[in-house]
């Protein structure tokens, strides 16, 4: 029994130890890459937390954003992000839609204030 290796077997190990670097550089970069998503989810995750103890906060507590369960789902289920982002244009276009209807009301109110000075001014004037 030979201990010693010959110079196929000593070539064999050398094409052996480069493909083991090879897929050690392969997994340290992939790990490198794991660990910036991680860091990216981290950081989404706290503009959520940090989204609903702003609107929590107060002694009347707001309500939380819509979005901020949204996003929380999309990131932790792993939902598409595209369908996150439609359902949120959603809430915002029916957000849009409610304060339209709401500016629309005010200046209706406003002008009904209006014409009622006015016609209790030149009411007045004629007395």
């Amino acid at each position: 029994m030979s201990y010693l290796m010959g110079e196929a077997d000593h070539a064999a190990m050398e094409t052996m130890l480069e493909e083991l670097h090879g897929h050690v550089r392969s997994l340290s970069t992939e790990l490198a890459r794991l660990m910036a998503k991680e860091d990216r989810l981290a950081a989404v995750l706290d503009a959520c937390d940090q989204a609903e103890f702003e609107a929590t906060r107060w002694a009347e507590p707001f309500r939380v954003p819509k979005w901020v369960s949204e996003v929380r789902t999309a990131a932790v289920e792993g939902r598409d992000l595209a369908t996150v982002v439609q359902a949120s244009m959603r809430g915002l276009d029916m957000n849009h839609a409610v304060w339209l209807q709401i500016r629309a009301r005010r200046e209706e109110l406003d002008k009904q204030i209006n014409q009622t000075a006015s016609r209790e001014a030149s009411e007045g004037d004629t007395t």
